[in-house]
C-alpha cells in the first residue's frame, strides 16, 4: 500500500508525469547541436548515428529523472511543501500514484534502453561512446 491507498498499476499518464519529460531538452539540444555540427562537417555524418545519439541522450536523461525520484523517496522532496516544476521531483510519488518499486523498475528499464542505444552506436564505429555513456550514467545516478 502507498500511504493508505491500495497499490494499483500506474496508468500511462502517471508514468509520463514521473519522467519529467520537458526537462529532457537539456540533454537533447546539445545532442542536436552536435549532430548539426557533424552534418555541416560533411563526409562522416550518418543520420542513423545522429538518431541513436539523440535518442540515447533523451532516454538517459529520463532514466536520471526517474532514478533521482527513487533516490529521494524518503528524503528532501517531502520537506518541499511548495514544489514547483523545477523543484521537488515529479510529485507523482509524493501523491502516492506510483510505488517505489515501480520507480526503480522504470529507471532500470530506461537505463537498459539507453545502454542498448549506446552499444548500437558503439558498434557503428564509435568506440568512445560506452565510456562517455558510463560517465553520463554515473552523473545521472549520482545527481
Amino acid at each position: 500500500m502507498i500511504e493508505g491507498r491500495a497499490e494499483a498499476r500506474p496508468g500511462p499518464i502517471v508514468g509520463i508525469a514521473a519522467l519529467r519529460a520537458p526537462f529532457v531538452t537539456a540533454s537533447v539540444l546539445p545532442a542536436l547541436v552536435s549532430a548539426a555540427w557533424s552534418w555541416q562537417e560533411g563526409d562522416r555524418f550518418s543520420p542513423w548515428r545522429a538518431i541513436l545519439a539523440v535518442l540515447g541522450a533523451a532516454v538517459g536523461h529520463l532514466a536520471a529523472n526517474v532514478i533521482n525520484d527513487h533516490a529521494d523517496w524518503d528524503a528532501s522532496d517531502r520537506g518541499n511543501r511548495f514544489g514547483t516544476p523545477f523543484s521537488g521531483g515529479s510529485r507523482v510519488r509524493l501523491e502516492g500514484m506510483m510505488t517505489r518499486r515501480a520507480f526503480l523498475a522504470m529507471g532500470v528499464a530506461l537505463l537498459a534502453v539507453a545502454l542498448g542505444l549506446g552499444l548500437a552506436l558503439a558498434l557503428t564505429g564509435r568506440p568512445w561512446v560506452p565510456l562517455i555513456g558510463l560517465a553520463g550514467a554515473l552523473g545521472g545516478i549520482l545527481y
